[in-house]
């Protein structure tokens, strides 16, 4: 398969801005050598920074990630207290990690937030604030519905958990999706993206791609042996925090054209990507504003 695929993050940022792309994708490629110029060290950099709420969203996946494998493996459950108490090591650890700097020299290994990186460093109450969205995170995991289906499934049951996954359309596009679980019960295929955010309208053009992939893996003959779900585990209402989100062949028809489309772009950009000169700034200043690359980036200065 060609090198570029299309996935939903990709073609965001392409969408968002073509300049954060070019530093994304193609300055930042192979940064980490030693041997890379120090725009490209620092591109590098730049991309790997995190931010409160990525980070602690990532906490929230890798938990929840751990906690499923014990059960797909082993059939064992670890205790919620045990789950919140690995969290809170983790954050203690990004923690420490961000506040040394250490991501400055090895931004591979490291964490480094983008709170220290820029500032303002986040005050006492914010971090505390997200410290119990990560725990609310993962008690409403603990009790909601895919836990109940997930004490009942065996391990034949278990159709994908967090790993990258890619296929071709009928129209020739390179697709590249990852699905946060796939699992299968009643006959019908769950497909699960965990929110630790608000609710987006970007996620039922995500999850259509996911479809797309369960239609082509044969987890299902058409899309109504499909359940398409987001998560929302942050959500205050947890009857509502599990939307099924229904799709027809139409759907998937429409949204193929759309990443053939896209596809296509993302390959023309690929032929351009030595020269920045094609990948003008974007007009949205408030982009800008928490781009990571807005150090290198003269469109962050207006």
């Amino acid at each position: 398969m060609p090198q570029v695929a299309w996935s939903h993050s990709r073609i965001r940022t392409l969408k968002t801005c073509m300049r954060r792309y070019y530093y994304h994708y193609f300055l930042a490629d192979n940064g980490w050598m030693e041997s890379a110029s120090p725009e490209r060290r620092k591109a590098y950099l730049l991309k790997k920074l995190s931010g409160l709420p990525l980070w602690t969203g990532d906490i929230v996946h890798t938990i929840i990630e751990h906690v499923i494998h014990g059960l797909r493996t082993r059939g064992e459950l670890v205790p919620l207290d045990k789950a919140q108490a690995h969290a809170i090591k983790l954050l203690r650890k990004g923690w420490v990690e961000s506040t040394k700097g250490l991501g400055r020299r090895h931004p591979s290994k490291f964490l480094l937030l983008s709170e220290h990186y820029y500032g303002p460093k986040p005050s006492k109450e914010k971090c505390e604030e997200y410290k119990q969205r990560v725990l609310r995170c993962l008690h409403n995991f603990y009790h909601g519905a895919v836990m109940q289906r997930l004490r009942k499934a065996g391990p034949a049951d278990y159709l994908t958990t967090e790993e990258f996954l890619k296929f071709r359309t009928k129209q020739g596009a390179v697709v590249s999706v990852k699905l946060d679980l796939a699992i299968r019960a009643d006959g019908t295929a769950f497909l699960i993206d965990w929110k630790t955010g608000k609710p987006s309208a970007e996620v039922s053009e995500q999850l259509c791609a996911y479809a797309m992939y369960a239609i082509k893996a044969g987890w299902a003959k058409d899309p109504e042996g499909l359940c398409c779900c987001p998560v929302y585990l942050n959500a205050e209402d947890q009857s509502r925090a599990m939307p099924e989100v229904p799709f027809t062949w139409d759907d998937l028809g429409r949204k193929a054209g759309s990443i053939q489309k896209e596809y296509e772009e993302l390959v023309r950009v690929e032929g351009l990507k030595n020269d920045m000169g094609h990948f003008p700034t974007c007009d949205d200043l408030n982009e800008c504003k928490w781009c990571p690359f807005r150090e290198i980036c003269e469109g962050a200065m207006g």
